[in-house]
């Protein structure tokens, strides 16, 4: 069955995706890249782009807004590569994955009314059991993904223990530099965080990796952004726990 006969409300994965794993940094994180992740990719777009209406929810930090995606997405996601997560990251068998989040994601913010937290590299949670799938689903050089280390530190994934000294000292020094004064999004090196590898956007590739890890959209041109997901910068982000 061709990509242009199915139904545009159809989820369908490419059986044919190789998944390529890479290693980042000091700490040899592992990144999965899986490129033509789906064979109906322009559905997906559709699907975002139908009723209801992408909402901002005031509970997260997200630079823009989001909607719920197709249940069948991420169930066939876990379906499809849980088994390539377990033997990638070392989840032992007593562990079943969950998925917590899927969602389309348009970034939309522009720099002006960014919130110091949404400047600076991030983690999703402290969990080494938790990890965040982005899937592009634009096709504009709008910004892909980088991991980072926290400079002083050297900390490049912020887990339980490391998160009380890394939260008291990342909000002393947000505080030093004064970020409010001059909001940006994060894209590159800065003196707070090095980049350690930038993945470029490619329309239907995915991109998974531990949620405990410091990492950031590549946002160059927030003029760029808008709230129609036919021509922003829509992801489909899921985030998957195995407990």
């Amino acid at each position: 069955m061709t990509a242009d006969l199915l139904s545009d409300r159809s989820v369908i994965f490419n059986p044919d995706a190789k998944p390529v794993l890479h290693t980042v940094g000091e700490e040899r994180t592992p990144l999965l890249i899986i490129d033509d992740l789906l064979l109906n990719p322009d559905a997906m777009v559709k699907q975002a782009c139908r009723p209801p209406e992408f909402s901002t929810n005031n509970q997260d930090f997200y630079p823009g807004k989001r909607k719920a995606a197709p249940l069948d997405y991420d169930e066939q996601l876990i379906q499809r590569y849980s088994a390539l997560i377990r033997s990638s990251y070392g989840i032992g068998q007593n562990k079943q994955p969950n998925t917590l989040l899927s969602a389309f994601s348009l970034t939309m913010t522009k720099a002006e009314a960014l919130r110091p937290i949404q400047m600076l590299p991030h983690f999703d949670s402290p969990s080494s059991d938790q990890f965040a799938v982005v899937h592009y689903l634009f096709s504009d050089p709008l910004g892909g993904t980088s991991l980072y280390r926290h400079r002083e530190s050297r900390f490049e994934s912020i887990t339980h223990e490391r998160l009380p000294l890394y939260g008291k000292r990342l909000k002393q020094q947000a505080y030093g530099m004064q970020l409010h004064q001059n909001p940006a999004y994060t894209n590159g090196s800065s003196p707070l965080f090095e980049q350690l590898h930038s993945i470029e956007p490619k329309f239907n590739r995915a991109i998974l990796y531990p949620s405990n890890s410091l990492h950031s959209a590549d946002i160059s041109a927030d003029n760029k952004l808008t709230d129609n997901p036919a021509t922003g910068r829509l992801t489909l982000n899921s985030f998957i726990l195995f407990k």
